[in-house]
């Protein structure tokens, strides 16, 4: 008679040492400090600046890439957090890492608003962004305006545009860098749900109170379809990337 084969755990495929008291502790102090700054800085002026949008990005972009150190947290703790919205959020991650802190104070400087830059967000040619920038400063294009002229931009790659802002596969297709943004920023999303996944997994191995049992595994319900859900879109990605 064939021996029924062993089910794969889940713990087996990621690699997640639980943490020890000391290193769980270090995290929620260093969490609760991070999320009470951002708090702080969003509740000292009616209109929330530029800087705090790209910083508050900053650490989105290191709880994505570094949950255990906030114990485990992701951007739906950091989301419910902070009273804001995870497509927000990865608008803010988008910010910090397409824009240098040179040209962030640029915008600045111009006077732009948090929703111009998410308009800005899919321009990848430098010159092209910084000119839009610049007309939205002045107020020579309005919200709608600028939508559009970034649409036409996207949808019409120029030549300056392939040079910069293009990648290419082996046969010599462009990829729209704001493709391959787009298709991290989900891997690193789906990274920090899949620690969570994990983290609820090893205690639910390890608890025997049947009420917590029960929170757990409605957890473990929840956090899995969201990890589905996150894995639908990358495969979205995946098919522009490999047109």
């Amino acid at each position: 008679m064939k021996k029924k084969e062993e089910p794969v755990k889940t713990t087996a495929i990621v690699a997640a040492q639980p943490m020890t008291p000391a290193e769980k502790a270090a995290a929620d102090k260093l969490w609760e400090a991070r999320v009470e700054e951002f708090r702080r800085r969003g509740q000292q002026c009616a209109s929330v600046s530029l800087e705090y949008f790209y910083d508050l990005g900053g650490f989105a972009a290191d709880v994505f890439e570094n949950s255990r150190k906030y114990g485990n947290r992701t951007s739906d703790n950091l989301a419910k957090s902070l009273n804001t919205s995870q497509a927000k959020l990865l608008r803010m991650v988008q910010f910090n890492k397409q824009w240098t802190e040179k040209q962030k104070q640029i915008a600045v400087g111009r006077g732009l608003s948090f929703t111009d830059v998410r308009i800005l967000i899919p321009v990848n040619d430098l010159a092209a962004r910084n000119a839009l920038e610049e007309k939205l400063g002045k107020g020579e294009l309005t919200e709608v305006q600028a939508e559009e002229e970034v649409r036409k931009l996207v949808k019409n790659i120029t030549a300056k545009q392939k040079e910069a802002g293009v990648e290419t596969d082996g046969r010599k297709n462009p990829k729209p860098k704001a493709v391959f943004n787009a298709f991290n920023i989900l891997l690193e999303l789906f990274v920090g749900r899949l620690g969570a996944f994990s983290a609820a997994y090893d205690e639910y191995e390890e608890v025997d109170d049947p009420d917590r049992l029960k929170e757990l595994n409605e957890q473990l319900k929840v956090t899995r379809s969201r990890l589905d859900k996150v894995v639908k879109e990358i495969l979205a990605v995946q098919k522009k990337i490999t047109k």
